[in-house]
């Protein structure tokens, strides 16, 4: 299962943008989703390595499923239902 969740077509990177990386030098944010075509549960992991709050759009999941918050450094935000409705969620936190 490892070894087949883990192929480069099952990662797809990101910056504050869904599936936009930003690999330059001053970029502070970096994230990333494991995709499991099969079971279509998605992980999506963010790392925010600067000390000011950053806005990012949180990408669509496989099945159009809900994301659910697992762990941080800040409390899980609130969502509202209009944002929900469009499968783009935009979260802020600071690490």
């Amino acid at each position: 299962y490892a070894n087949e969740f883990l192929k480069p077509e099952n990662v797809v990177w990101h910056g504050i943008y869904q599936a936009q990386p930003e690999w330059d030098y001053d970029s502070r944010f970096v994230a990333y989703t494991l995709k499991n075509k099969e079971s279509y549960e998605d992980l999506y992991i963010a790392f925010n390595g600067s000390n000011i709050a950053t806005d990012v759009e949180i990408p669509t999941t496989s099945a159009h499923r809900q994301w659910t918050w697992l762990i941080g450094s800040m409390p899980a935000p609130k969502i509202d239902k209009k944002i929900k409705r469009n499968l783009k969620l935009f979260l802020s936190w600071k690490t």
